[in-house]
């Protein structure tokens, strides 16, 4: 699925987690194809969108300024806003995974508590709706 065909429904994207290994090792792995563009003041960047089970879809995205300048360790997995407040944090965390047959010691940072993450999305929606 190429980047223009998709957008999150909700509008919403939110950071699920880096992962540690670069984009190149991870769609090697997984069989993906990515496409590389020139982001607006932050020069390369590399992303694909990832089907995961239930239909959902998660956007890859890695940027070279981030790897080069803030110490960034793989691209970020995005998550549609409605997704996470309908399944949660691990579940969309594990259907990620499995799709790009990754485990948790592939994953670089993620949010120290989950709760407080999902519970800054439902309060993001509702003040957007």
């Amino acid at each position: 699925m190429r980047l223009d065909d998709h957008r999150f429904p909700s509008g919403i994207d939110e950071a699920l987690v880096m992962l540690g290994l670069p984009i190149s090792e991870i769609a090697r792995r997984a069989g993906l194809s990515f496409e590389t563009w020139e982001e607006d003041g932050l020069g390369t960047a590399r992303g694909c969108w990832v089907p995961i089970r239930d239909g959902r879809v998660v956007l890859l995205r890695e940027l070279d300024h981030a790897r080069e300048h803030l110490g960034a360790t793989g691209p970020v997995i995005w998550v549609d806003s409605e997704d996470a407040m309908a399944v949660g944090f691990a579940v969309l965390l594990k259907a990620t995974l499995d799709a790009l047959s990754l485990s948790m010691q592939d994953v670089g940072t993620m949010p120290k508590n989950q709760d407080a993450w999902l519970a800054q999305i439902k309060e993001y929606a509702s003040q957007r709706r």
